[in-house]
């Protein structure tokens, strides 16, 4: 894997000279993603609220939505996409 380490200074000053462009080769090695486990669906909704699964789905485009556990954090759903990620790149977290 290419680190911080790696990168001479004169690679760095070469990329810095010309506009948008650099000499750094980036790549995408892994993805990972995750969502909350419950869902409320907008026809869930019509049971508290006065709306409808056409009205907001029409004037949103959204069917569904995720919800965060009650004591959970964004944080904990972070950890999970990044170990996915990992997981997927084949990298050992401590790389």
């Amino acid at each position: 894997p290419l680190r911080a380490s790696h990168l001479s200074r004169s690679s760095v000053a070469a990329s810095a000279a010309v506009p948008g462009r650099s000499n750094l080769a980036v790549r995408i090695a892994g993805i990972g993603s995750a969502a909350p486990d419950a869902v409320v669906s907008n026809n869930d909704l019509e049971s508290f609220v006065e709306t409808s699964d056409e009205w907001i789905s029409k004037r949103t485009g959204i069917r569904k939505r995720h919800l965060l556990a009650h004591g959970a954090a964004i944080s904990d759903l972070s950890i999970a996409s990044a170990k996915e990620a990992l997981e997927s790149a084949g990298v050992a977290a401590e790389d």
